[in-house]
């Protein structure tokens, strides 16, 4: 799996402070993650960054395995804030089921641009 970069994001951020991007990239097997991998903090959200995965052992055709990549903003003296998510593999939405779908079948690395789902804002509560 390679991250390449992201546009946009401070739109997703909805902030205007200047801020460090990275990814998590998590794999799942059957819904339970199994591995999970991270970029480099970057200001322009350009990564470049390969990253290999150890499968478990089965047809790769048949078995539910997802990639979920988590690009989260890291604000200076904060917490990292989740700016959003992208599916690939089973589970996910047309796009990231073809492009898994491809990669199996294919077996070989294909870039593909894909949408980030905006992370649903936190609810608060009033006391």
């Amino acid at each position: 799996t390679t991250v390449f970069s992201a546009d946009n994001l401070d739109s997703l951020a909805q902030t205007s402070a200047a801020a460090d991007y990275q990814v998590q990239i998590n794999l799942h097997h059957d819904g339970v993650l199994i591995s999970s991998r991270e970029t480099h903090q970057h200001s322009c959200p350009t990564w470049s960054s390969s990253f290999v995965f150890e499968l478990p052992p089965g047809d790769i055709n048949q078995l539910p395995i997802s990639l979920q990549f988590i690009i989260m903003q890291n604000q200076t003296l904060s917490e990292a804030k989740v700016v959003g998510r992208v599916l690939i593999g089973a589970g996910a939405a047309e796009a990231g089921h073809a492009h898994w779908r491809d990669v199996c079948s294919l077996h070989v690395e294909l870039v593909r641009l894909h949408i980030v789902h905006a992370e649903p804002p936190k609810a608060t509560a009033l006391c």
